[in-house]
């Protein structure tokens, strides 16, 4: 659904004149993503020694997102 450009324009000047500079040049626009690539960054840049001494660290928090993650890690060492 388009966006009434204007519309945006005119709210973008009216923020820019409220912070003290020009809005002139600003230039909005709308992508269509057709493809997203990740990349597994888990402490692969650390040395092979620090890495399951960081899996343990995360083991003992107390939040899943820190056990998901030593998970992960743990996964991607054996894939290694």
């Amino acid at each position: 659904m388009p966006h009434d450009l204007s519309a945006v324009r005119a709210r973008l000047a009216a923020r820019a004149r409220e912070l003290g500079f020009s809005a002139i040049g600003i230039t909005g626009i709308e992508l269509a993503v057709s493809r997203l690539e990740g990349k597994f960054k888990l402490s692969q840049n650390r040395p092979a020694a620090d890495r399951p001494r960081i899996i343990a660290a995360l083991e003992h928090r107390e939040d899943a997102d820190s056990w998901e993650m030593a998970r992960l890690m743990r996964e991607r060492e054996g894939a290694g």
